[in-house]
């Protein structure tokens, strides 16, 4: 008598044809609904608001112990460029990208997740006002609900109208 093939433990082409279609449908309806670039967007976003107000806080507290806001009166600074006379990194609370020595204040200055042309933190003050300005990349809703005059960036401050 002939033995059976029913009995065979090994795959067939058919069977891995169809495990690699499932696996790939499965995957695109994946990426497709969790969309990791919008993901990565939204974290980077996240990022940038918890560094607002930890900026908000450090320039706030600088008011508090120095009577004055931190930098040169008037002087727009941005993240992506090292002031004339500071040695760096853009980070360092001492020499950083803002003028003056916030090392009291905060660990290291914020940086945007991307800091480059099209995506950077921005400060200035007054006398009196400061304002910080951050673009976001898809939690647009914040710029447009923060009170400020530019719906383009998120704004922060004691006066949204200097920037």
């Amino acid at each position: 008598m002939k033995k059976s093939n029913i009995d065979s433990k090994g795959v067939t082409l058919v069977e891995l044809v169809l495990v690699a279609t499932i696996a790939i449908l499965l995957s695109g309806f994946i990426l497709g609904h969790f969309n990791p670039t919008f993901q990565n967007a939204k974290a980077r976003d996240n990022k940038r608001l918890s560094d607002a107000e930890h900026f908000d806080r450090a320039i706030n507290e600088y008011m508090l112990n120095n009577g004055a806001y931190p930098g040169a009166t008037g002087s727009l600074r941005t993240s992506t460029i090292l002031p004339a006379g500071n040695s760096g990194p853009l980070e360092n609370p001492q020499q950083g990208w803002i003028d003056a020595d916030l090392s009291a204040n905060i660990t290291k200055l914020p940086l945007d997740p991307l800091n480059n042309s099209s995506y950077f933190y921005s400060y200035i003050h007054s006398d009196n006002s400061y304002e910080i300005n951050i673009r976001l990349e898809v939690l647009t809703e914040y710029s447009t609900d923060d009170g400020g005059d530019d719906n383009g960036v998120y704004e922060i401050g004691n006066n949204l109208s200097i920037i």
